[in-house]
């Protein structure tokens, strides 16, 4: 009956032996992902493609958004891009880009220089402040309305302005010449390129006057004018013949102009 007993005990330690080793699950074995006993699958991480833009493309609205913020000054703007797209978008950004001021009181602006070498993340955004220049002279400065609306540049002012960035030096190597203390300075090539783009666009010289007079030099017109007259010549004509986008007719013209100078030149050293 001891037998009996002592064999009836070890079959249910081992029974019971098996149950518990049943229960542990095998580290060999995938662990379900639910009840039906399918195996769980990792799911690589999808890497974004990569899509270079260009604004000259028409594809480009339906996968960012281009809008401004005003700075208060008419001499910057602060670009902003969203990406609405899973992808990575890379970009430049060329000059001429027009913005619409949210406020009809205040000036439109228009970029001058280039941001190249972009890059937006997925669903992400990217922010600049940007050169600027204002298109019509006789509006107030922007204050710092958002929401600046991207619009096409009146009288293809984006293709003059590519123009005279791609041609600055040889018009400079003149105007450098002809008057060497005003043109000195970037800043000095950003106020001749402002009259420029205001005489490309046919802003009236009493507006231009008075906006340099209350925005540039503090209200001394006497200052604003001798300004205005010293450059207003040269911006007239370059502000044709970029709006022509004639580059044989640029050269031609900072040759002749070159010549006349050395001209007078020699005419005043005859004199003395």
């Amino acid at each position: 009956m001891k037998k009996l007993n002592l064999f009836f005990a070890l079959f249910c330690f081992a029974t019971f032996q098996i149950l518990i080793l049943s229960c542990i699950p095998d580290s060999k074995k995938e662990v379900s992902s639910d009840e039906s006993g399918k195996s769980e699958k990792v799911t690589e991480p999808v890497t974004p493609e990569r899509i270079v833009l260009s604004l000259e493309d028409n594809d480009w609205m339906d996968k960012i958004n281009i809008t401004a913020n005003g700075l208060n000054t008419y001499s910057n703007l602060n670009i902003n891009i969203n990406n609405n797209t899973s992808n990575i978008i890379e970009m430049n950004l060329k000059s001429g880009l027009y913005f619409v001021n949210p406020s009809a009181s205040e000036q439109n602006l228009i970029t001058i220089e280039n941001i190249e070498n972009i890059t937006i993340q997925p669903n992400s955004s990217f922010s600049k402040s940007i050169t600027s220049a204002c298109t019509n002279s006789s509006k107030g400065v922007p204050g710092g309305s958002v929401g600046w609306s991207k619009d096409i540049a009146p009288k293809d002012l984006d293709k003059g302005i590519a123009f005279y960035n791609e041609n600055e030096e040889l018009i400079f190597s003149y105007l450098k010449k002809s008057n060497p203390n005003r043109f000195r300075s970037e800043e000095d090539r950003q106020a001749f390129l402002q009259v420029v783009i205001w005489s490309y666009l046919d802003n009236d010289y009493d507006n231009m006057i008075s906006f340099l007079t209350n925005e540039v030099y503090n209200g001394n017109s006497n200052n604003a004018k001798s300004f205005l007259d010293e450059v207003y010549d040269a911006a007239q004509e370059i502000a044709r013949l970029i709006r022509e986008i004639d580059k044989e007719a640029l050269i031609a013209w900072v040759k002749e102009k070159s010549k006349e100078l050395v001209n007078k030149t020699r005419d005043r050293f005859r004199l003395n």
